[in-house]
């Protein structure tokens, strides 16, 4: 039941698949701006505009040898969060924040 938003998975499934991906699969899609500009024919639906814009991004980062944050323009190695609480027993370990490193670089998450 779409009570968040007019768009619920149902719709955004349908208008991917039979609207939207035809005319991106295959087709040299060169920047952001570039895929917007192929979209701009489906009128609202945010939500699947933006399966396509994520996954546009992911992909260029990848295609690119860089991190998402700094296809996405971000800088910092870092993110300062003043008021977020620390995990019980505090910061992880060097060899757990490696281990984190590793498997955010092979993409799990």
């Amino acid at each position: 039941m779409p009570n968040y938003s007019a768009e619920h998975t149902l719709t955004t499934f349908h208008t991917v698949r039979e609207h939207m991906a035809g005319r991106l699969l295959g087709q040299g899609v060169r920047s952001a701006a570039d895929l917007l500009r192929r979209l701009e024919f489906v009128k609202g639906n945010q939500f699947d505009r933006a399966a396509f814009d994520i996954a546009w991004w992911v992909l260029d980062a990848r295609r690119r040898g860089v991190p998402l944050h700094v296809a996405l323009g971000g800088k910092a190695d870092h993110v300062a969060t003043p008021g977020v609480p620390l995990p019980e027993g505090g910061p992880p370990a060097p060899q757990d924040r490696r281990k984190q490193a590793t498997q955010r670089d092979r993409g799990y998450w």
